[in-house]
């Protein structure tokens, strides 16, 4: 049987604003400003314990392991334990979901970055490290003979909304040129999760 490991990891993508119309205006100049930034997202990256994995094109793509997902599973977990109350777990994380990402819809290049990589600690608390707690809510409310076939369905929904997300944010971003319309339907999403799981437990 093949070894598969599951690895928590923060993903960095970045590219050039404006590429194809600078190339069109000066592709000598661009190419060199281009190696420029590329030598100092390196820097920083290696720096920060990330290492740079792809430059196709204009692009930068990167990675950093991360313990802070880690951190988030046992907490739930624990959490869960303690209270004895998945649903109310679950609702707090989409609270924080929805709350980080709208703070992030409102950084700048004035933010501290020090506050920046707070709030992202935030961001991935809600976005990663409640799937097993989810999943475990899911059978439980399911018939025995049923549960396999209720957490399958969840994952394909899951699994499928990680290829749809990056491509909807994509075109987002292409056509308000910002991040803010991306992370407010993050925070849209996350609010969506919130009340849906007050309404469970309020008609539990």
């Amino acid at each position: 049987m093949t070894d598969l490991r599951q690895r928590l990891a923060a993903i960095l993508a970045a590219d050039a604003v404006g590429y194809s119309r600078l190339m069109s205006l000066d592709e000598r100049a661009t190419v060199a400003a281009l190696d420029a930034a590329r030598a100092v997202f390196r820097s920083e990256i290696e720096s920060r314990q990330g290492r740079v994995i792809d430059t196709a094109g204009d692009s930068v793509l990167a990675v950093f392991e991360t313990a802070a997902g880690a951190v988030a599973r046992v907490a739930i977990g624990w959490s869960i334990d303690r209270l004895r109350n998945a649903r109310a777990v679950l609702m707090a994380i989409a609270i924080t979901a929805l709350a980080s990402s709208l703070v992030v819809a409102t950084f700048t290049a004035a933010w501290p970055l020090a506050a920046m990589w707070l709030v992202c600690v935030f961001v991935g608390i809600g976005s990663s490290g409640w799937y097993g707690a989810f999943l475990s809510e899911v059978a439980r409310a399911m018939p025995m003979e049923r549960a396999g076939f209720a957490t399958g369905g969840v994952l394909f929904f899951l699994y499928g909304a990680h290829v749809a997300a990056p491509i909807f944010a994509a075109l987002l971003i292409a056509a308000t040129g910002s991040y803010v319309l991306v992370f407010s339907a993050v925070a849209i999403l996350a609010g969506v999760a919130a009340a849906s799981f007050a309404r469970i437990e309020r008609d539990a």
